[in-house]
């Protein structure tokens, strides 16, 4: 079974903290522009390797039930919407939960394809790209 592709636009590099002993990252940025900036929670789901890819739902998750949805939660005194990342998404992302805890910046995504029709995010590693340009008369 193939998995469908869809386009993601990257709106936001954001840094992990630790939170009473959880990974708290703020997801505001792509929450606000996926569609439902009023959602409760995210279910996250294993998008390909080093990639969460979480759909932004109504209802607040109960994470008993499914280990990668999470409720949205304002954090700060600038009620930042965030989400606990489980262990389990952050070995997923590659990320040590220490090094997590001290703080490591993840890239948000959010999806921009028109076929898609539910508001899809998506968190990754920072993504470095290399350009090529054409340098015309300095060769």
């Amino acid at each position: 079974m193939t998995r469908q592709q869809a386009t993601f636009e990257k709106v936001a590099t954001v840094t992990t903290r630790d939170q009473n002993r959880s990974i708290i990252i703020p997801i505001q940025a792509a929450v606000d522009r996926s569609g439902n900036a009023g959602g409760g929670g995210v279910d996250f789901d294993r998008g390909g390797d080093h990639v969460l890819i979480g759909e932004v739902i109504d209802e607040t998750p109960d994470g008993r039930s499914h280990q990668l949805a999470r409720a949205i939660n304002e954090f700060g005194s600038r009620k930042v919407k965030s989400v606990a990342l489980p262990p389990v998404g952050l070995e997923h992302l590659g990320v040590d939960r220490d090094e997590a805890a001290d703080g490591v910046d993840l890239d948000l995504w959010v999806c921009t394809d028109p076929d898609v029709d539910r508001p899809l995010i998506a968190v990754t590693p920072p993504v470095r790209q290399t350009m090529q340009f054409d340098i015309g008369g300095f060769e």
